[in-house]
């Protein structure tokens, strides 16, 4: 399996996942307390089945990737449902997939017609399932690493983050240009499509992509006049995203300076 097969596959479980609950969601007819537990019980097996999906796709092409940075065979390793599903810190998915029903209760409460209430439900749901499909993602491919049978001294130590797609966000260029050691979680941060690439053999060093690096601290200076290697200008603190663990549930994520996430006091 080739890096853009897997690219496309990955996003084609999130967007299908995505499509039947939303549609799930949007047909019930009517939301509620009681219709929570009814959705629940079709939308919580989809999720984790398309999450143990995930994982599996993740372990294939992790030996893929073995098996050609090695140059012999390498099977794909089992990935344990404790690195796939139910990655919400503190939190169960039956509250969780709660929140989309609250969400069309806090809109019609504003006086909002029902229509766009749901509508509201429904981009709220979009986002929670994306955040724990890409939470797997982050998981399962750090597991994969980790786990993945080769020789004892081809074993790899480093992954390296690979941009997907026409447009990424400026911290997503920054982290591309980095190795990362195993054992560091991949943060993630919402509608990220980037990918982890496992790195066999050698450390190539802490920075892999040295012109691109340049590249992008000399666009900073050119839009705002200054830069700095630390970020902690102002602007460029708002061009260059900054990682956080603030998130009570998900751990670690990229976002932006201006991004609120649910914190562990919010839960």
């Amino acid at each position: 399996m080739g890096p853009e097969e897997f690219s496309a596959q990955r996003r084609t479980l999130i967007d299908q996942l995505i499509g039947m609950l939303t549609d799930l969601f949007g047909g019930l007819g009517s939301w509620r307390r009681e219709d929570v537990e009814a959705f629940a019980d079709q939308a919580l097996p989809a999720v984790r089945a398309s999450q143990q999906t995930l994982a599996a796709l993740c372990a294939v092409y992790v030996a893929a990737q073995a098996s050609e940075q090695l140059g012999y065979e390498v099977p794909p390793p089992g990935i344990p449902d404790a690195d796939a599903v139910d990655l919400r810190q503190g939190v169960t998915p039956e509250e969780v997939y709660r929140r989309p029903f609250a969400t069309v209760y806090t809109h019609l409460a504003r006086g909002e017609p029902i229509d766009a209430a749901v509508e509201h439900g429904r981009a709220r749901l979009a986002e929670i399932v994306e955040a724990d499909l890409q939470q797997c993602y982050a998981h399962a491919v750090q597991a994969a690493i980790a786990s993945v049978e080769v020789d004892p001294g081809d074993r790899a130590s480093f992954w390296r983050r690979t941009l997907v797609g026409e447009t990424n966000c400026a911290l997503c260029v920054i982290a591309s240009t980095q190795r990362y050691r195993v054992e560091d979680l991949n943060p993630i941060h919402p509608g990220c499509d980037c990918r982890v690439d496992p790195v066999f053999g050698p450390d190539p060093g802490q920075v892999i992509e040295p012109d691109l690096l340049e590249q992008v601290h000399a666009a900073v200076e050119a839009l705002t006049g200054a830069s700095d290697r630390g970020g902690r200008a102002t602007d460029y603190r708002q061009l260059m995203v900054t990682m956080t663990p603030e998130h009570g549930e998900l751990g670690p994520m990229l976002v932006r300076p201006r991004d609120r996430f649910t914190g562990a006091d919010d839960l």
